[in-house]
């Protein structure tokens, strides 16, 4: 019976209210007041919950947010060169930011228009001035939950992602350990023939020694018995080898003869000891040829199946099998 190995992954899971960090807030506002009410309020209340940063211009804000991660943006509208606007717009440029709630504080600018302008950039929320207490800590507390949730979502994500890798990495390491083992069990085939072919040479060398001293005509026939033996096994022999590659390697052989089928039955089987990644030396064993006489098949076959100088026989061979 078969026996199945089961791999079991686990992933931590988080609670969507993390208390492992403060929140942190930035606030941006060109009006020192402005900073002093908001930052004043949220501390007051807030049992140190939250990091509180502020600055008074745009590209402080960024600066700021570069080098520390920012949890809620609370920005003013009307601000001298970059205004909340533009602001916004940076902030949605950087990837880490993209999701991140952002509420927008103004006083004058609050026309449908001009809200729906702000959505488009970007805002989350809005908060009017002069500011409410009791509004912007309802705001701020709805953010800040949004916020932690985004945060958790994308460190699950993360995980995940982290998961679905190693998964994939041991899937790829059992797919080569598989891949060595049928190799293996095929190159063992393969020596076979080459043991096979070695007991043959030697059978018709003891063979011809004594048939040297018998008559003509059953020189004849004892002569005949011996080659269709020797062509009989060493046919069975390499018809076994060239199914188990067909079973383990996608129809290697198959996809060979289609890809190019003017190779002949030996160029074939050179094709596949190659792909096996054997040496000349290896294969020379096999198939009882001289090293130079494989040297000289590899050179003729690299010109029929038309391959540049720098290109590797076994790489070509291996794409050519698995991307038909």
């Amino acid at each position: 019976m078969e026996r199945v190995t089961r791999i079991v992954i686990k992933i931590p899971v988080l609670s969507m209210h993390s208390t492992e960090r403060k929140s942190t807030i930035l606030i941006v506002d060109d009006e020192y007041q402005h900073l002093a009410v908001i930052s004043s309020i949220i501390e007051n209340s807030s049992n140190d919950k939250y990091e509180i940063l502020t600055c008074v211009d745009s590209s402080s804000a960024i600066e700021i947010a570069r080098n520390k991660p920012i949890d809620v943006l609370i920005t003013d509208w009307e601000m001298p060169k970059i205004d909340g606007i533009g602001l916004i717009k940076k902030f949605r440029e950087i990837p880490e930011y993209l999701h991140m709630p952002i509420v927008m504080c103004t006083g004058k600018l609050m026309s449908s228009e001009n809200l729906q302008h702000a959505l488009e950039a970007g805002a989350t929320d809005f908060i009017r001035k002069p500011i409410d207490e009791i509004e912007l800590l309802a705001r701020l507390n709805s953010m800040v939950q949004f916020a932690e949730s985004v945060r958790n979502e994308m460190t699950k994500k993360e995980q995940l992602f982290v998961a679905e890798k190693k998964l994939l990495e041991i899937k790829l390491e059992a797919s080569n350990k598989e891949k060595q083992f049928k190799d293996h069990l095929i190159i063992s085939k393969a020596l076979q023939i080459a043991k096979l072919s070695q007991l043959i040479n030697d059978a018709k060398k003891e063979i011809s020694d004594v048939v040297s001293e018998c008559e003509y005509s059953n020189t004849c026939k004892v002569n005949q018995l011996k080659n269709n033996f020797a062509s009989e096994l060493g046919t069975n022999f390499w018809k076994e080898f060239e199914e188990h590659l067909n079973i383990t390697h996608n129809d290697f052989f198959l996809k060979l003869t289609k890809s190019f089928p003017t190779l002949t039955k030996n160029e074939k089987r050179l094709c596949s000891l190659v792909f096996l990644n054997l040496s000349s030396k290896e294969i020379s064993r096999i198939t009882q040829q001289t090293t130079q006489t494989i040297d000289i098949g590899r050179y003729r076959l690299r010109q029929k199946l038309g391959l540049r100088r720098e290109q590797n026989i076994a790489d070509f061979l291996t794409e050519t099998v698995y991307s038909n």
